[in-house]
């Protein structure tokens, strides 16, 4: 299927890194917060696995589609920028644009 443009711009212009190591968990939120929180990488690898590519080299969309060919079907392109937007939000990667 054929990717909107403005999402390809915006993920191509995009450069994440990350800002801790190892598998990404939530359990710096509070429990009643953690719960309403969009996405939970704790013991997903679906959510996990694009997050070990964010090395300061690789675009949003380059990690789009390396990680639509490890999990095929899981991942749409504006999900996965709201996933690294919401990651941001909470500290655990740093999105720098280019």
């Amino acid at each position: 299927p054929r990717l909107p443009a403005r999402l390809v711009r915006e993920a191509r212009a995009l450069i994440p890194v990350r800002t801790v190591v190892g598998p990404l968990t939530l359990e710096h939120i509070p429990m009643e917060k953690r719960h309403e929180a969009p996405f939970n990488p704790t013991w997903s690898s679906s959510l996990n696995l694009p997050v070990f590519w964010a090395d300061g080299r690789r675009s949003l969309l380059e990690m789009f589609e390396r990680a639509t060919q490890e999990v095929p079907g899981y991942w749409e392109l504006d999900a996965f920028i709201r996933y690294f937007r919401f990651l941001q939000s909470e500290k655990l990667i740093d999105l720098k644009k280019i």
